[in-house]
């Protein structure tokens, strides 16, 4: 995971209060943070997303925008976002939506290669071929008895 969110997120800075030598060092830093993740990228090395820090769906969001504006494509950042952690916890294709593979989808109105904020509003999420939030309605239905694993 690039976390170019330590090097490119200045609102992010001044909301945790980070002092301002540090703001500014990794601020200086954040070109060769960049290129460094292209250079993983050309070199064939797996990227995923993530966030540890709340809140954290605005700070997935803001880092999914921030490794585009450092050179990654769309789809390599939808890539990232995605498939890129499957991949990286050892799942492969396991999550993959096709016919007996458990199902991890999120439902958008609209295009993610056209415009990635779709994504910040699903109007579906399936987990384990389970919906997690209902597209019908948006409501969180009770989870359904048993383990969310991939043979549940």
């Amino acid at each position: 995971m690039p976390t170019v969110g330590v090097t490119h997120d200045t609102e992010m800075m001044k909301a945790d209060g980070w002092p301002e030598h540090a703001a500014k060092r990794a601020v200086a830093s954040a070109p060769k943070h960049a290129q460094a993740v292209l250079a993983c990228v050309a070199a064939g090395v797996k990227i995923a997303t993530g966030a540890d820090l709340n809140p954290i769906g605005p700070r997935l969001h803001a880092e999914l925008r921030m490794l585009e504006k450092a050179g990654l494509s769309r789809l390599q950042v939808l890539r990232a976002a995605t498939a890129g952690g499957r991949e990286l916890n050892g799942l492969g294709a396991e999550t993959a939506p096709q016919p007996g593979a458990a199902a991890d989808l999120i439902l958008v109105e609209g295009n993610p290669m056209d415009d990635m904020s779709v994504l910040q509003r699903p109007r579906g999420v399936m987990a384990y071929g389970r919906f997690v939030v209902d597209p019908r309605n948006g409501s969180t239905p009770a989870p359904t008895p048993g383990v969310y694993t991939a043979n549940a």
